[in-house]
């Protein structure tokens, strides 16, 4: 009798996890991405790039003064900043891809805690706006000229955007923010690049699993952030100054 019940229970230890599996395939067999309005698929699919107009703001606050959350570095940060958005659409520009960022005139960044200031830009596919981008200087900005980022895509239409196309832009961010080299002792040394990476692999996971649960609903938002020290942007940067102090005229005396 005792063996017997043992084997129940081995039984019924096996046919749980079996009976889980079971049904959460036949869910993911049945699942139907949120369907678009006319209007909203003809802004995501057929009308090609924006025409970019951007709102840049002079100075970081409306009166280019110091205040709370906006402190020189980051005053410092956001002219280090004003080429990111420019970059950005040349780059999608030249790989004749759909996505476009637009910069914002309001610098500040809704935090619930204290004020942050930075460049806040709005993200396009298409005609489709998805959401924002907010960049800001880093806590050690003082020290490393580190940056934050944060990726609010908080309109994306779930199923409708491949996933190569938002992985390859979130992993361009990462790419311009993020130090492939300098590592973290925090995460087992890895680099600010793979953190950021691992970061947004779990962001996308978490955003394909809240499609698939039934009580969910639109809209369905895609948040990452991630820190780090941006030498590929700094170095793009420190190019393009280079470049136009090479092409810009000399004065003849």
């Amino acid at each position: 009798m005792f063996w017997l019940t043992w084997m129940h229970l081995l039984t019924l230890l096996l046919l749980v996890p079996i009976c889980i599996l079971f049904y959460q395939v036949n869910r993911l067999k049945a699942f139907e991405p949120p369907r678009l309005s006319k209007k909203g698929l003809a802004l995501l699919a057929l009308s090609g790039p924006i025409t970019v107009k951007h709102n840049s703001p002079k100075y970081l606050t409306s009166d280019g003064k110091e205040t709370w959350g906006a402190n020189e570095h980051d005053f410092q940060c956001f002219q280090y900043l004003w080429y990111f958005p420019h970059y950005i659409n040349k780059l999608y520009t030249d790989l004749d891809e759909p996505f476009r960022i637009q910069e914002l005139g309001d610098t500040r960044i809704p935090d619930s805690e204290s004020p942050r200031y930075g460049r806040r830009y709005e993200v396009y596919f298409n005609h489709f706006k998805l959401g924002i981008v907010q960049i800001s200087a880093g806590s050690n900005f003082c020290e490393d000229k580190s940056i934050f980022l944060e990726v609010i895509l908080d309109e994306m239409p779930g199923g409708q955007i491949p996933y190569k196309e938002i992985m390859g832009l979130l992993g361009t961010f990462a790419s311009l923010c993020c130090s492939k080299t300098k590592q973290s002792f925090y995460y087992d040394k890895k680099t600010e690049h793979e953190i950021a990476l691992s970061n947004i692999d779990y962001a996308i996971m978490d955003f394909v699993w809240d499609l698939t649960v039934e009580e969910s609903g639109p809209p369905y938002q895609l948040e990452v952030s991630f820190s780090g020290y941006p030498e590929h942007y700094y170095a793009i940067l420190q190019n393009f100054a280079e470049m136009r102090r090479r092409n810009s005229p000399t004065k003849v005396t």
